[in-house]
């Protein structure tokens, strides 16, 4: 029944404790839901695959809590990530704030690290200092 709800062996295992006096072991209870599951057959991914300064991926989201050194008090972040299509090298920025000016800052400091990454791919380069000059100009 848990199983069919997608619940894991890890929570299937910390019910049965909890709430029934469970004795025996997390590894007892893995065992007998990787029997009942049976085999399973892994996704199919895609892989894509890029040359040097083709293809970069960026992803922009809540960050981790950071002490702010003017404040000395925990506060949220903004983390940036730069992935390179071709060797999956990445480049992680953090901020503090939010808006289209930040990201394009944090994409042109991203810029350099990831040149180096790439080995001096400059095809890249200057399509992504093209956009993000572009997104400052808008902005100002």
């Amino acid at each position: 029944q848990e199983l069919s709800r997608g619940r894991n062996a890890t929570g299937i295992w910390q019910d049965l404790v909890d709430t029934h006096g469970f004795t025996g072991g997390y590894q007892s209870v893995k065992r007998l839901v990787r029997k009942l599951r049976g085999a399973v057959s892994p996704e199919a991914r895609v892989i894509i695959e890029t040359k040097p300064g083709e293809e970069a991926q960026v992803d922009y989201g809540t960050g981790p809590m950071v002490r702010d050194p003017d404040s000395r008090k925990y506060r949220r972040t903004r983390l940036f990530v730069l992935t390179l299509g071709c060797s999956r090298k990445c480049v992680r920025l953090l901020a503090f704030k939010s808006s289209t000016r930040v990201w394009a800052e944090l994409a042109r400091e991203g810029i350099s690290p990831a040149w180096r990454l790439n080995r001096g791919s400059w095809c890249w380069t200057i399509f992504a200092r093209r956009v993000v000059s572009g997104l400052l100009r808008s902005q100002a």
